[in-house]
């Protein structure tokens, strides 16, 4: 709370109990306000990617049922890595 730019956390692997969770992949979600005051949210994790479309020159990309702009995208994972 009550700060800006790139917030960086640490999880230990464990739920809001404290209990060890399974392996798998797993997302944060983080609210915020805008600089409008407009409350938001955005989401950071682990999708495949669906598809790309073109469009107006324009590159989005598919992940889950949404498109996102390509230049939204920081990292590609090569799947098999993360098993």
């Amino acid at each position: 709370a009550g700060k800006s730019g790139v917030v960086s956390f640490k999880w230990d692997g464990t739920n809001q109990y404290g209990d060890k969770v399974k392996d798998g992949y797993y997302s944060v979600t983080a609210t915020y306000v805008d600089t409008t005051g407009a409350s938001k949210s955005t989401q950071y994790g682990v999708y495949p990617v669906e598809s790309i479309r073109y469009e107006d020159g324009a590159s989005y990309v598919k992940l889950g049922s949404n498109y996102y702009p390509l230049s939204d995208i920081t990292e590609f994972y090569d799947k098999s890595a993360l098993s």
